[in-house]
């Protein structure tokens, strides 16, 4: 779907990465870098329907 889809940068982005996070459309929009750690390789947000926080474990590459 994403691959068809000529729409903006943004929303192409946010369709190739929903499926791998597997988050709320809302709380992917409201991503901010300042919420994602690479050193820690995770990724802290709010869940918005119940407001408590939450950590998402990043699968990071090794090294090349």
């Amino acid at each position: 779907m994403a691959a068809m889809y000529e729409g903006t940068l943004t929303v192409r982005c946010a369709l190739r990465l929903a499926p791998l996070v597997f988050v709320r459309p809302g709380e992917l929009r409201k991503a901010e870098w300042v919420d994602i750690d690479l050193d820690a390789a995770e990724w802290r947000y709010t869940v918005t329907k119940t407001n408590t926080p939450h950590r998402f474990k990043l699968k990071m590459p090794g090294p090349a």
